[in-house]
């Protein structure tokens, strides 16, 4: 610690604990010191990069007792005043580490990142032994912790007999601000000093900048149009006949290129879009905060709704905020917002690359950007002056962050858009039951748009059951002959087909015919999914992979067989059954690649592909007029699964994928094939008769105390052993239920649905509350009173609160 000290200050450090950290300012350290800057701090043998956030009232600590700061990297605050009142918001609601909500505010690898070097003490000698194997693989200059690979108890050891120190080093950010040299031609003509013909490079790299007039050419272009060029480029400034500069480039991410089409008028909105139009841009001039669900049947036009209100927030000179589901609809949809609106768009996701992701998010908060389109995280991108938030396919579940901070966007986005006075349109033809019902309670304004554009009829339904076909066949079908004769004639008419199978990979389980055992993953209570395209067994949880197995691990046997198919075995039939068929898988194996999904959706828009095969991904938010046959697979297969919310992703997603077809000229078709055709989500799927559905669940709902009629928390207890989870979730339980007050239950605690995850046991406690506050206090105090008893460290709990999923 220094011993000169300016004041103390609180830092938000992105670690599990609870609350902030205070630190000390050294007189003299540059930087701000401001809520809202970075602060790089000592935490145990580390230093991290935190946020500096406003003084907590009443709190005054000796700055003798404290830390210094060992780094300010901002000369002013790098977060503005709404993103820190959020931040601090969405720790307390989800009972969050405030430091690690912070962090997920700012652009990863900006921060500065420290490192602990390994040095040798002065007269240590290499002895015989493990210690001196160590210390004769350390240099004199010293190295990193990392490459040393030791164990920590060597090391340990090491240390206390003083033959090596542990320096921690702070070391630069993975990402900068992107500058390239720029040459202009000088002011003053060259004269004597021109480049003589025996120098035809010189003569043409002049040249070439020369007709560049005021816009001069970057280094790096001429390069690439005349080859190495170096030697000339340095003559050239020799003789000041060219000028040098740097500048700034800002890294942009890719959209999907144009299309025969593009440019076409804008659409006349229908009556309903203006009914919609009129209704948002009330309160948006009034500038006062108003919540709306617009509830759309596919096709009917709800993007236009979208981008008419943004339209009129950027003539209001306020900003506006564009949340999609998947990251794989924002490169079509930048495209046709940049069409419409400009060039003044920041998209934000996590595959963009980060140097991208940095130039975005400044974009962003410098103001040059005034719309951001992106996924989940893009709900905390630092727009300012903040008029509109638009959040489509809200009901849908990847809006939830399923990792610490485990917050979810859409539920952000109203606070947000309430903290700003500004208007957030939550959008869907398959509303969630929760947001349906607020709108049914007035807590949501109901905006409807009841038909499709230019009165083009949904697409007809059939369900093919397949318990049925097999009673009349006697054998297992993949695909039902049904579908695929309707496929194969739509194909025929130079038409375009989307087939849903929810679940990649070749065969989801491999079994023993002699014993029954099936392939689990060594770390996980899962089966192991066999991938053809790597040959592998793996885990779509943790990752885990093996060879796919010649004899069953249990008893021996030959007789291991594949059963069931994933989106690589439908590709695989497709191919042998329509061999004339252009076809492309979108999943998340296909999709990997940084511009991977935006290809493949890109080629099926533009028709050099016409039979598009994959998961959820091919079922939200396209716009595809030629598609006039959806085929779905294995329909019913998220009722098997012991979730509350089954029924309801069942109907959503049969809705959403089946609104694919028929939204050109050519009427759609959609044929289902499942097993359970007769529950209520698959007959209100095939009438897509949302209002028939939402009355038998949101009966289930009440009857067994569900969302919206109570908030929910999901406490998981994870440990090494089975014994340890046990004590764990135990004593959890036990706070819990002390903290829990009138109008609450506490339900377990019991083996989680997924027992085992990466290697550890898992159990949980469920809390059910009449109110989000009540839920909010007793879950914090819970944290609270675990951690100053220390009965249970944050690393072995997980809080989600208003879970998705109870697994």
């Amino acid at each position: 610690m220094s011993e000169k000290i300016s004041r103390c200050i609180d830092v938000a450090v992105p670690v599990p604990i609870r609350g902030t950290l205070t630190y000390a300012v050294p007189e003299g350290l540059a930087g701000s010191t401001e809520p809202g800057a970075r602060a790089v701090v000592p935490v145990g043998r580390r230093l991290v990069t935190g946020v500096i956030v406003p003084e907590t009232p009443g709190s005054k600590v000796e700055p003798s007792r404290v830390r210094d700061i060992a780094d300010l990297p901002d000369d002013a605050p790098l977060l503005p005043p709404d993103i820190m009142a959020l931040a601090s918001w969405a720790s307390r609601y989800y009972v969050a580490p405030e430091g690690s909500m912070f962090a997920a505010t700012i652009p990863p690898g900006v921060s500065r990142r420290s490192e602990i070097v390994v040095l040798r003490q002065p007269g240590a000698v290499p002895a015989n032994g493990g210690s001196g194997a160590i210390l004769a693989r350390i240099p004199e200059e010293g190295i990193s912790l990392r490459d040393l690979g030791a164990s920590r108890g060597a090391l340990r050891a090491l240390e206390k007999a003083g033959a090596i120190r542990l320096e921690t080093v702070l070391k630069g950010a993975r990402v900068k601000a992107k500058f390239e040299t720029v040459l202009h031609a000088a002011a003053a003509p060259g004269g004597a000093f021109e480049p003589a013909a025996r120098a035809p490079r010189q003569v043409a790299v002049l040249a070439l900048i020369r007709s560049a007039g005021a816009r001069g050419v970057p280094s790096a272009e001429i390069e690439d149009r005349l080859g190495p060029s170096g030697t000339a480029i340095k003559a050239l400034i020799g003789k000041k006949l060219i000028v040098p500069s740097r500048v700034e480039v800002e890294r942009r991410p890719a959209i999907a290129s144009t299309i025969d089409g593009e440019g076409t008028p804008i659409p006349e909105p229908t009556v309903h879009q203006r009914d919609a139009i009129a209704a948002i841009a009330a309160p948006l001039c009034a500038r006062k905060y108003a919540a709306f669900l617009l509830m759309g049947v596919t096709g009917s036009g709800k993007t236009e709704v979208y981008l008419r209100a943004i339209e009129r927030c950027l003539k209001e000179g306020r900003n506006a905020l564009y949340l999609v589901p998947e990251i794989a609809l924002t490169a079509l949809l930048a495209r046709n917002l940049r069409a419409r609106l400009g060039d003044s768009l920041a998209i934000l996701h996590s595959s963009l690359g980060p140097g991208e992701r940095f130039d975005e998010w400044r974009r962003a908060r410098q103001g040059k950007a005034r719309i951001v389109l992106g996924a989940r995280s893009a709900v905390l991108a630092p727009v300012e002056k903040l008029g509109l938030v638009i959040v489509d396919e809200e009901q849908d579940g990847s809006f939830k962050q399923e990792e610490d901070p485990r917050y979810n966007a859409r539920d952000l986005a109203l606070v947000r858009a309430k903290d700003a006075s500004a208007c957030v349109v939550l959008g869907s033809a398959t509303p969630s039951v929760e947001s349906y019902h607020a709108a049914l309670n007035q807590r949501l304004t109901l905006l409807t748009l009841p038909h499709r554009i230019f009165e083009r009829p949904l697409a007809r339904v059939t369900m093919i059951d397949m318990r049925e076909r097999f009673e009349r066949t006697g054998k297992e079908e993949l695909i039902a002959a049904p579908l695929a004769d309707a496929v194969r004639e739509r194909l025929a008419k130079g038409e375009q087909a989307i087939i849903l199978l929810n679940r990649r990979g070749y065969a989801p389980v491999s079994i023993c015919r002699s014993c029954g055992s099936t392939d689990q993953c060594k770390r996980c209570s899962v089966s192991l999914t066999y991938h053809r395209s790597e040959d592998r067994m793996l885990c779509h949880y943790c990752g885990y992979r093996r060879g796919k197995p010649t004899s069953c691990g249990t008893c021996g046997s030959d007789k291991v067989v594949l059963v069931g198919a994933g989106t690589e075995r439908l590709e695989e039939r497709f191919r042998e059954s329509f061999p004339e068929a252009r076809l492309a898988r979108l999943d998340r194996d296909t999709a990997r690649g940084r511009r991977a999904a935006t290809d493949i959706l890109e080629a099926f828009e533009r028709g050099a592909t016409n039979l598009l095969v994959g998961t959820q991904m091919v079922a939200k938010g396209h716009d595809f007029p030629g598609v006039t046959i959806v085929g779905v697979l294995n329909a019913d297969a998220q009722l098997s699964v012991p979730e509350f919310r089954s029924s309801e992703r069942t109907f959503q997603l049969l809705t959403q994928v089946a609104g694919r077809s028929g939204r050109g000229t050519s009427p759609g078709e959609v044929m289902v094939q499942a097993y359970h055709s007769d529950h209520y989500a698959m007959t209100a799927a095939v009438k897509q008769d949302y209002q028939g559905f939402f009355e038998k669940e949101i009966r289930f709902r009440r009857v067994m105390k569900y969302p919206p009629f109570v908030a929910m928390a999901n406490l998981i207890v994870h440990a090494p052993s089975p014994e340890a989870g046990v004590r764990r979730v135990h004593q959890v339980a036990s706070v819990v239920k002390e903290k829990a007050g009138p109008g609450m239950a506490v339900l377990g605690p019991s083996v989680a649905p997924l027992a085992r995850l990466k290697g550890r046991y898992r159990y949980q406690v469920i809390v059910k509350a009449a109110s989000r506050r009540k839920l909010s206090d007793a879950l914090n105090e819970t944290v609270d009173a675990l951690s100053a008893g220390g009965l249970s460290s944050p690393r072995d709990l997980i809080i989600d609160v208003d879970p998705v999923s109870l697994s």
